[in-house]
């Protein structure tokens, strides 16, 4: 997916930017979401 992002981001084409946006908030997204998930399961329990 980073490549991906990358190689749209680059490109002379308005809607392959776009995409690439896209592309990025979605990494973005499911990156945060397994740190959230993460932390919540190895939290300490006091």
């Amino acid at each position: 997916l980073t490549v991906q992002i990358y190689n749209y981001a680059i490109s002379p084409y308005d809607e392959w930017h776009a995409q690439a946006w896209a592309a990025t908030l979605v990494l973005m997204t499911l990156i945060l979401s397994i740190n959230l998930v993460v932390r919540f399961l190895t939290r300490k329990k006091f």
